[in-house]
């Protein structure tokens, strides 16, 4: 209770100053499923990071229209951001969501994209699984993945719904769109007609969690802050995808393969995903 009311007052405290707050410097995108939370509960312990308020503020999906004052109160006041210290956003959403980058580019235009990226037959079953978690979902993962495959090209469109439609008619469809998520290449792509490449950061999870001090060391030179201690790095809602069949890994793998060598041209990347 104590907690909820310090939260409530700091808030308020926020909206209040919203006018000497920062934008964000730095925006991790996405993935869904691919490590964002772990990823954003060590930079907010890194010093040289004025954590936002919450983890995923979802402003350039669900809450736009609360406007850019709503949006600033999440960041720190901008006398506390120096050299060597930076703000952000973490809201995994972003990757996937059609209006996202256009929306932070009108905004933030300098700020630094990072994507975490895993495994996407893996990150596929993840997603449906967390939907099964939180109730949303009934149908078994095959069953799940036929409709969508059998359904591919209305689940593509789902998520550009026609101007009339609500924003909520569009993140429905979203929740379901397990393939459509996987499909990194393009939605990498949509970012980067907005972004140049050297703002975008994108890192392996695989490699971030088995080894983190290469891509730790990565990602705090890219935010120009000081290197950061990779033993504090938690491993939060760290899954394994260990009941897929075989089948169904083939399946996912053959579809998901196309968009994986466009996802490695188009960044100058290689991914070791099998």
């Amino acid at each position: 209770m104590l907690q909820r009311t310090r939260r409530a007052l700091d808030w308020r405290a926020r909206r209040l100053t919203a006018g000497m707050r920062s934008l964000p410097l730095f925006i991790v995108i996405g993935g869904q499923r691919c490590g964002t939370t772990s990823l954003f509960d060590y930079l907010s312990t890194h010093p040289g990071v004025r954590p936002a308020f919450r983890k995923e503020i979802h402003y350039f999906d669900i809450h736009f229209d609360r406007g850019e004052s709503w949006y600033r109160s999440h960041f720190a006041l901008t006398h506390s951001i120096k050299p060597g210290v930076t703000t952000g956003d973490a809201t995994p959403n972003y990757l996937v969501y059609p209006t996202a980058p256009e929306r932070a580019r009108a905004i933030a235009p300098n700020a630094k994209l990072v994507v975490l990226l895993r495994d996407p037959v893996e990150r596929t079953h993840s997603s449906w699984r967390l939907n099964r978690r939180q109730g949303w979902e009934n149908r078994p993962f095959d069953q799940a993945i036929d409709e969508e495959f059998s359904q591919m090209e209305s689940a593509t469109t789902a998520v550009e719904p026609p101007p009339t439609d609500r924003e909520g008619i569009r993140r429905e469809k979203l929740r379901y769109a397990y393939l459509l998520k996987s499909q990194y290449a393009e939605h990498v792509e949509r970012w980067l007609s907005f972004y140049p490449r050297d703002q975008l950061l994108v890192l392996q999870s695989e490699h971030l969690f088995s080894n983190p001090e290469k891509p730790l060391n990565q990602l705090t030179e890219f935010l120009e802050i000081g290197k950061g201690d990779p033993n504090a790095f938690p491993r939060v809602n760290e899954t394994a995808a260990d009941d897929i069949s075989e089948a169904s890994k083939r399946r996912l793998g053959e579809h998901l393969q196309p968009h994986n060598e466009r996802l490695e041209e188009l960044l100058g990347m290689e991914f070791d995903w099998a």
